[in-house]
């Protein structure tokens, strides 16, 4: 019995020992087969990165020729419309000159009188304003004299 037990664990170790070698094998394969898969989508992406940088390319030109087409329009119909409106702003602006300068020198005139008025008006108050605190305001001597006479009496 004993030596039957013996030779039937090697059949059992063999079957054992076969699993993760199929199993380390079966990941090799899936390793080899992805890096095939790999290559061969990498060569897509390269040629359909290709065609779309044309593509895009193309789009680039197209729309930069546009964008030219559209700034020129635009540029010419400003240009048309900015020249008359500036000779119309620079002609106010000279009649607006002239007037200024016309009634200026009145104005000034008129402003420096105000002044003059102002100030002599002013210094008319303060003179006034001086004379009415020299007024209540008592001296010196008539302020002792009232003490002396309140102390005695």
């Amino acid at each position: 019995m004993a030596t039957r037990q013996i030779r039937s664990i090697p059949k059992r170790a063999s079957a054992q020992r076969e699993f993760p070698r199929s199993v380390w094998l079966a990941g090799l394969g899936a390793l080899s087969l992805a890096r095939k898969q790999s290559i061969r989508v990498f060569g897509k992406f390269v040629t359909e990165g290709e065609q779309f940088r044309g593509e895009a390319s193309r789009f680039a030109t197209a729309l930069n020729r546009d964008l030219q087409r559209v700034v020129t329009e635009v540029s010419k119909q400003a240009k048309s419309e900015y020249a008359p409106l500036k000779q119309r702003v620079l002609r106010n602006l000279r009649a607006t000159e002239k007037s200024v300068n016309a009634g200026a020198d009145e104005a000034l005139a008129t402003l420096n009188d105000i002044y003059r008025q102002s100030r002599a008006e002013f210094n008319r108050v303060r003179h006034n304003a001086e004379a009415r605190q020299r007024r209540a305001t008592p001296s010196r001597k008539a302020v002792t004299t009232r003490r002396r006479r309140s102390a005695t009496s």
